[in-house]
C-alpha cells in the first residue's frame, strides 16, 4: 500500500483543465456534463438572493443565513433578547435551588507529605513540555512537568511527584478539588500551577429525596424550573515549593468547559451554558419528602412563559462566596443576523490568572460551537452548517472570529468554508491569514466524488472572506492529517492510494500544491522538527481482498527540504506485526492525540507509546501483550531514526479488558524518560537502562 505525500505552495492557482457546457457553465474534469436542474418556480418567491457561486459547478448559492445570516452582531436591549429567547419557548429557572457545589464549592486543601528518605534535591538542566499546536499558545493537559516534579491531574485529585532521579521518585503531595480536573497549565518563571477544574450538576443528584445538600423543607412544594448547568473553576496553585503546593485563588463560571488556552498571563476559557430548564411533575413531586417519593419525574415544558433575561445570562463567583455577578450584560450577547433564537449559549471569557478576583472580561454568542482554535491574536469558533444547492445539500463550516483586545474579547467577524474539519490542526492563522483544510463527503458533493480543500480566508469588512484555495485535493480520499508551519501546509489524505501533499502558502491569493510522495501507510499525527524534516506517527496498511487493512504503528521520518520533490528517509514498524493479523491488534495514544506524541529537541529523542493486544479465538476477550514506550533518537544528518530504548510495564494477565491501564504521556528530564499511565509512573535511565519501580498513582480511582 502506497502513501502519496504532497507538499503544496499558496503561490499560483493550481492549473485544472476545465471545459464549458452547452450553457456556458465551467466543469471540472469528471463531473457530470448534464444542465443542472433550475428551482422550482413555485418556491422561487420565497428564495432569498443569491450570496456566492460554487466554484465546482458555478451553481448558485441560495442560502443566505450562511454567508450574510452567519455575521454576528450585539443584542440591543434586555427586551429584544426576552423576545428572542421567548419565541424559543425557554423555560424559567430558580437559581435559589442550586446545588451546594455550584453556590460556593469549597476550595481546594492541600495534603502534602513530608519527604521521604531518599529524596533529593538535584534537578536536571533541561525537559520535555506539552505537544502543542501554535508556538506561544500553550494548552492544558492532564500531566505538567518541570525539570524535577511532574504533576499529574487524577479526577478530583492534583498529584506533585519528586521525580527526579528517577531512583528516588516518591509522591511529594497532592492537592483535592471541588471539581473534575480537565486540565492544568504549569508558568515555571512565576512557579504557578492554573488548575481549570469542572463541577457537575446532576438531575438525580440534585432532584432526589436522599439529596441532603438541598435546602428542601419537609412537605414544601418542589419549585417548577430549576438550573441544573454545571460551572468551571479556575485555581492558581503557587507551587515555589512544590512539596507544599497552595492554592491562591478560585474563581468560578457557569457553564460546562469547551477549551482553554493560555498565551503569557491570559487564559482565555470557552464554556457553554446548556440552559434547558425542565418542568417538574406536581404529583408526587409537590413536597415528595413529606410524600415519601424517591424522586421526582420530569420532562421538557415547551409551552412555559417567556424567561427572565438575568436567569439565561451565566453567572461568576469567587470560591467560597455565595455573592454572584452576571459574567456580562445582556447587550454583550452576540446573535446572528437572520432571526434564529437558541436555548444555548457559549460564553468567551479572557482571565488575567495574576488576578481571578477583578482581571477578567467576557462576551457571549446566542449558539454552541465544535472545533475551537487559537491564534496568538484570536479565538475562532465554528460550527456544521450545510447550504442548499439545485443538485445537491452540501455542508460547511461556519466560523466566527474573536479577538483578543485590551478590553477583552471582541467580535470581529464571520465566514463559511466548504466541508467538515477534523480538529484543531485544520486550522492555521499566519501574517493576517486564516488557513482551513476540509474534507466533503462523496453524498455531500455534486459529482459524487469526495475531494479535499484549503482555504485561505481574510477578514474583511467584519467578513472572513476567502481569497485563495487549492480545490479538489485527492478526490476519493479521506482527510486524515493536517499540519500548517509558517507559509508551508501538510495533508495526508487515505483510501486506497494514501498521499501526503505538501503546501506552500506564501502568496495566500494563489495557492498551489508543490510535491508529491506516495509512501507505504498512512500518518496520523506530523510535527515539523526543522525546515527540513518533518516527522509522523500512524499506521501501515496492506490490501486484502481488495480493501486497504491496518496493521502495526509506524513512524515515519519526511525529508522536506525540496517542497517539489519530498523524500521518505526512514519508516519503522513499532510493532512485531508485519501485515494484518486477526490474533492480534495495536494502537496507540498518539493516533488520536497529539499530547501523547513526545518530541524532546534538546535531546532529539521521540517517545510513542504502544499497545499490542493478543485476542482469544472467540474474541470475547483480550489481554495486552505489550505496553511500552518507544524512544527513538533521530539523526537529521543521516536521516535515521536510532533505537535507544522500549519500557513500559508488566501486563497483568488477569486483565481482560483491552481499555485497562492505557498510557497518558510520556515526560523527559535530561536523559531519564517517564511513562505515565492512568495507574502508574516509571522512570528509566536512558543510558543505562535500569528502571526505576513504578510509583503507584492509583490515577482516575475516582475518589
Amino acid at each position: 500500500m502506497n502513501t502519496k505525500i504532497i507538499i503544496a505552495a499558496l503561490s499560483v492557482l493550481i492549473p485544472i483543465a476545465v471545459s464549458c457546457d452547452p450553457e456556458g457553465v465551467a466543469r471540472f474534469p469528471g463531473q457530470n456534463q448534464n444542465p443542472l436542474p433550475d428551482y422550482d418556480d413555485n418556491r422561487s418567491d420565497n428564495l432569498p438572493p443569491v450570496v456566492d457561486v460554487d466554484q465546482h459547478t458555478g451553481e448558485p448559492i441560495y442560502d443566505a443565513s450562511l454567508v450574510n445570516g452567519s455575521m454576528l452582531r450585539r443584542i440591543e436591549s434586555k427586551s429584544e433578547l426576552t423576545a428572542r429567547l421567548s419565541s424559543s419557548q425557554t423555560t424559567n429557572y430558580n437559581r435559589e435551588y442550586d446545588t451546594a457545589a455550584m453556590a460556593g464549592a469549597a476550595p481546594p486543601t492541600a495534603q502534602s507529605a513530608a519527604p521521604a528518605g531518599g529524596g533529593s534535591n538535584t534537578s536536571g538542566t533541561t525537559s520535555s513540555t506539552t505537544t502543542i499546536q501554535e508556538e506561544g499558545v500553550d494548552e492544558s493537559d492532564l500531566v505538567k512537568n518541570d525539570t524535577r516534579y511532574i504533576y499529574v491531574a487524577d479526577g478530583h485529585k492534583l498529584r506533585v511527584i519528586d521525580s527526579y532521579p528517577a531512583t528516588a521518585m516518591r509522591e511529594a503531595a497532592t492537592m483535592e478539588f471541588a471539581g473534575y480536573i480537565r486540565g492544568i497549565y504549569l508558568q515555571k518563571a512565576a512557579a504557578r500551577l492554573v488548575v481549570v477544574s469542572e463541577v457537575y450538576a446532576n438531575y438525580y443528584d440534585i432532584y432526589s429525596s436522599s439529596n441532603t445538600a438541598m435546602p428542601m423543607l419537609a412537605g414544601a412544594p418542589a419549585p417548577e424550573y430549576m438550573n441544573t448547568s454545571a460551572s468551571v473553576a479556575i485555581t492558581t496553585v503557587n507551587v515555589a515549593s512544590p512539596d507544599f503546593p497552595a492554592e491562591t485563588e478560585t474563581r468560578f463560571f457557569e457553564g460546562s468547559y469547551v477549551s482553554s488556552r493560555l498565551i503569557e498571563d491570559k487564559l482565555t476559557l470557552v464554556v457553554n451554558s446548556w440552559n434547558y430548564g425542565y418542568y417538574y411533575d406536581a404529583l408526587p413531586g409537590r413536597g415528595f419528602e413529606a410524600m415519601g417519593a424517591t424522586s421526582v419525574a420530569y420532562y421538557p415544558d415547551y409551552g412555559s412563559p417567556s424567561l427572565d433575561v438575568d436567569d439565561f445570562i451565566p453567572e461568576t463567583w469567587m470560591g467560597g462566596s455565595n455573592d454572584r455577578d452576571p459574567l456580562y450584560e445582556a447587550t454583550d450577547i452576540h446573535v446572528q443576523t437572520e432571526p434564529y433564537a437558541s436555548l444555548e449559549l457559549t460564553s468567551v471569557v479572557s482571565i488575567d490568572v495574576n488576578d481571578l478576583e477583578s482581571g477578567y472580561k467576557a462576551i457571549g454568542v446566542n449558539d454552541t460551537f465544535g472545533v475551537t482554535y487559537v491564534s496568538l491574536e484570536a479565538l475562532y469558533v465554528t460550527k456544521q452548517d450545510y447550504v442548499y444547492r439545485p443538485s445537491h445539500t452540501e455542508y460547511r463550516t461556519l466560523i466566527h472570529r474573536i479577538d483578543f483586545t485590551v478590553d477583552g474579547p471582541v467580535y470581529t467577524g464571520s465566514g463559511v468554508v466548504e466541508g467538515s474539519t477534523w480538529d484543531s490542526y485544520s486550522f492555521s492563522e499566519y501574517e493576517g491569514h486564516l488557513r482551513v483544510a476540509t474534507h466533503v463527503d462523496a453524498w455531500n458533493s455534486p459529482n459524487g466524488v469526495s475531494y479535499n480543500l484549503v482555504t485561505v480566508l481574510k477578514n474583511k469588512d467584519a467578513k472572513l472572506t476567502r481569497v485563495g484555495v487549492i480545490d479538489n485535493i485527492a478526490p476519493g480520499e479521506d482527510l486524515y492529517s493536517v499540519r500548517f508551519a509558517g507559509k508551508y501546509g501538510f495533508v495526508i489524505t487515505f483510501q486506497r492510494i494514501d498521499p501526503l501533499f505538501t503546501l506552500d502558502l506564501s502568496d495566500p491569493e494563489n495557492p498551489i500544491i508543490r510535491g508529491e510522495l506516495e509512501v507505504p501507510g498512512y500518518s496520523e499525527f506530523m510535527i515539523p522538527i526543522s525546515a527540513n524534516h518533518i516527522i509522523s506517527v500512524g499506521r501501515g496498511v496492506q490490501l486484502q481482498n481488495g480493501f486497504p487493512r491496518p496493521y502495526g504503528v509506524q513512524i515515519n521520518l519526511f525529508d522536506i527540504s525540496d517542497l517539489d520533490s519530498p523524500q521518505l528517509l526512514r519508516q519503522v514498524d513499532l510493532t512485531d506485526i508485519p501485515t494484518p493479523n486477526d490474533n492480534q491488534w495495536s494502537t496507540s495514544p498518539a493516533l488520536y492525540d497529539p499530547k501523547a506524541f513526545q518530541w524532546y529537541p534538546e535531546q532529539s529523542l521521540l517517545a510513542v507509546p504502544v499497545e499490542v493486544y493478543n485476542y482469544s479465538n472467540d474474541y470475547s476477550y483480550s489481554m495486552s501483550a505489550e505496553r511500552n514506550v518507544h524512544v527513538y533518537a533521530v539523526n537529521q544528518t543521516a536521516g535515521d531514526f536510532e533505537f535507544v530504548r522500549k519500557f513500559g510495564f508488566t501486563p497483568d494477565s488477569s486483565v481482560t479488558n483491552y481499555y485497562y491501564d492505557p498510557f497518558v504521556r510520556t515526560v523527559f528530564i535530561d536523559r531519564t524518560a517517564y511513562a505515565v499511565t492512568e495507574n502508574l509512573l516509571r522512570g528509566i535511565d536512558l543510558d543505562s537502562g535500569s528502571q526505576a519501580s513504578p510509583t503507584d498513582l492509583s490515577l482516575n480511582s475516582g475518589n
